[in-house]
């Protein structure tokens, strides 16, 4: 997945929110807004962190500072869950469509 090399950014409070996701043993996956730097899927403590993708330049895509320009264009992640088929999935979109090789279906 593209974003997989860059630094993940997260709050320095722990305000035990993650805790309490592992604890419910009924979520599956977290999705956060994004990370400049970071658009990747991760799994811990059996959830899924997916991080969306930068979908513009304000404030500017480098603002991290030295990370170097971003690996990819800006898009967003879509989420789509169909609960007839206890199918969730998700993928990164871009101007042009469908990032190839974003797409994840959650088992």
């Amino acid at each position: 997945q593209l974003g997989m090399d860059r630094v993940v950014g997260c709050s320095k409070l722990n305000s035990g929110l993650f805790d309490a996701l592992v604890d419910s043993r009924s979520a599956l996956a977290t999705f956060c807004g994004h990370d400049h730097a970071c658009d990747a899927i991760f799994q811990r403590r059996g959830i899924f962190l997916c991080y969306g993708r930068i979908n513009s330049t304000t404030p500017p895509s480098n603002w991290e500072g030295d990370a170097g320009p971003l690996p990819f264009a800006p898009g967003l992640r879509i989420v789509q869950h169909d609960a007839r088929q206890h199918k969730t999935e998700t993928w990164i979109a871009i101007a042009s469509g469908e990032e190839p090789g974003s797409r994840y279906v959650f088992r």
